[in-house]
């Protein structure tokens, strides 16, 4: 027998069954549920907010795609479960842990003490408090309409960076609140109207830093509360 012959054979057979496998077989990504290892949760919301908070986990390999974040909120047992999902896409995966992070947007929650639950594993991930409202207007201060934010940090010196338009030529900064909590810092950007000045519509930039201070080393979320609702959010590290 032929065996260099019956050796090109099988290697044929052996390659057309490949071939035909990966032709037959579904490349659509399967939508599969991930876990958050840990949540960055403001304090201070009212319960006429926008309430939000962050969400930080680990995809096992290069092939994850984060989908959806599905919320339930159960006011009876004063629980809030989150459902993160991502795509898990076929083919070549590199294996390499890679960090993904996604702003929760849990709506209008009424006062009190949350807990909030992963849905895959039972287990609470955090807790959120909710104060009653204390006016009728969305938000308790008038609040500066923010594009950007970040902290800049120098040796034991850290700085809240603001930028954005006014959409009134009257509008200014009147103050810059922080709130330094356990994994959180909280900017309330507080504006107001000069009505010594002409008072015209248009987009009028501004930039404001403010000295934080002292803060301990570790993982934060840079909430900033914004006009309309529109807060802003960005993790960052200080050393």
């Amino acid at each position: 027998m032929n065996y260099m012959k019956l050796y090109r054979i099988i290697l044929c057979l052996a390659t057309a069954s490949c071939l035909c496998a990966t032709a037959s077989a579904d490349p659509s990504p399967i939508l599969t549920p991930v876990n958050f290892a840990k949540t960055y949760i403001p304090n201070g919301f009212d319960s006429n907010d926008n309430v939000q908070f962050v969400g930080e986990g680990k995809f096992s390999d290069s092939c994850f795609r984060h989908s959806e974040t599905k919320v339930r909120v159960d006011q009876a047992q004063k629980k809030i479960f989150v459902s993160p999902t991502a795509f898990k896409y076929p083919g070549m995966c590199l294996q390499v842990i890679l960090p993904f992070d996604r702003v929760v947007d849990v709506g209008l929650v009424p006062a009190g003490e949350y807990s909030v639950i992963q849905s895959s594993t039972g287990q609470s991930i955090g807790q959120l408090k909710v104060r009653g409202a204390t006016t009728l207007e969305p938000d308790d201060h008038l609040y500066a309409p923010v594009s950007q934010a970040m902290v800049y940090s120098r040796e034991s010196s850290h700085k809240v960076h603001l930028i954005g338009e006014f959409p009134l030529s009257c509008m200014r900064m009147k103050e810059v609140k922080l709130d330094v909590q356990p994994n959180v810092l909280v900017v309330q950007p507080i504006a107001e109207l000069d009505l010594s000045r002409p008072c015209l519509a248009g987009s009028f930039s501004y930039e404001s830093q403010t000295e934080v201070g002292d803060m301990q080393p570790g993982r934060y979320l840079l909430h900033v509360r914004s006009m309309n609702g529109k807060a802003t959010n960005t993790l960052f590290d200080i050393q």
